[in-house]
């Protein structure tokens, strides 16, 4: 070891800290020290390192490559000392923590089981889960906060931004509604469709293309009720019979026992897919390849569950 260029760890753990809080005012409320001490002591991490770890975007402080690079290490380091403290003050048993970001179009149901499934596979794995937008998840990817995301958006080609997607699995898509309008609908389904108000995900949701893409296959026309960006206030919303939605079939069950609707049919020919988005096109992650797995043996289980 060339002791002469030892790191200055307490540098180190500063400019983790402003990483994660996004910028040096932020850090240094967390760290309780002045913003001039907090940007001298990045300066010298810096020196000492040759390199820049943040360039400046408007008031943004974001991670050169370089910096992203020293956040990744530096995320390892202090997650390995945290996890001595546990071994050694704690349960005798290390702790592997899966940090999991999960966008919010992504069904609760499908990441619970996910979660049990790749628990069950792992011993002493510890999920971290944050739900967010899609775009956002993906800065927190890059950044090295995040150990994968999980999203309904596809990638725009094999690998964005060094971030690669794994196909999880492709669920199948049902029509729901209140059930006296289900009832009505269910007859001439899907011409009863035509014209019946519809509430619909967001636009730039990946279940809103799968929907019109859908509609339009078969020359019919969506009357749009209402957009929501929450899926929940969604399904509460039809509840009250005033209009119809799509859900994946992964849904189905939590969708008759929780709200007061039924299903309509099912949108032959169309599915959505789900990904698992990770800085690794060859993956070494236990967990992570744990719960791939897991959603691809669900995924196959799926098919007795259509109505």
């Amino acid at each position: 070891m060339d002791t002469s260029r030892l790191l200055n760890y307490s540098h180190l753990y500063y400019f983790w800290v402003i990483a994660r809080e996004g910028g040096i005012s932020a850090a240094a409320r967390r760290l309780r020290l002045r913003q001039p001490t907090l940007s001298a002591q990045l300066r010298q991490l810096e020196k000492s390192l040759g390199v820049p770890l943040f360039h400046r975007v408007g008031r943004r402080l974001v991670l050169t490559e370089a910096g992203q690079v020293a956040f990744r290490y530096a995320e390892e380091i202090f997650h390995m000392g945290s996890e001595l403290l546990d071994a050694l003050t704690g349960p005798h048993q290390l702790l592997h923590r899966l940090h999991i970001g999960i966008a919010d179009s992504v069904p609760r149901l499908l990441v619970a089981h996910l979660l049990r499934g790749t628990v069950q596979r792992v011993p002493n794995l510890l999920p971290v889960c944050a739900i967010g937008k899609h775009t956002e998840l993906l800065r927190r990817l890059m950044s090295g906060t995040l150990d994968l995301v999980l999203t309904e958006q596809p990638p725009k080609s094999p690998s964005v931004g060094r971030s690669y997607y794994h196909l999880l699995g492709e669920f199948p898509l049902a029509v729901y509604a209140a059930r006296s309008l289900a009832r009505r609908l269910r007859a001439r389904f899907p011409q009863s469709l035509e014209r019946t108000p519809f509430l619909l995900p967001a636009s730039d949701s990946a279940l809103r293309a799968c929907i019109e893409r859908w509609f339009a296959e078969r020359n019919l026309t969506v009357h749009v009720a209402g957009e929501f960006e929450e899926s929940s206030l969604l399904k509460v919303y039809a509840e009250s019979r005033t209009g119809v939605f799509v859900m994946p079939i992964v849904e189905h069950e939590e969708l008759i026992k929780r709200y007061s609707v039924s299903q309509v049919g099912v949108l032959t020919g169309s599915q959505i897919a789900y990904y698992a988005v990770t800085l690794e096109r060859r993956l070494k992650n236990q967990a992570i390849i744990a719960l791939i797995e897991c959603a691809k043996s669900f995924s196959r289980s799926l098919p007795h569950l259509q109505l």
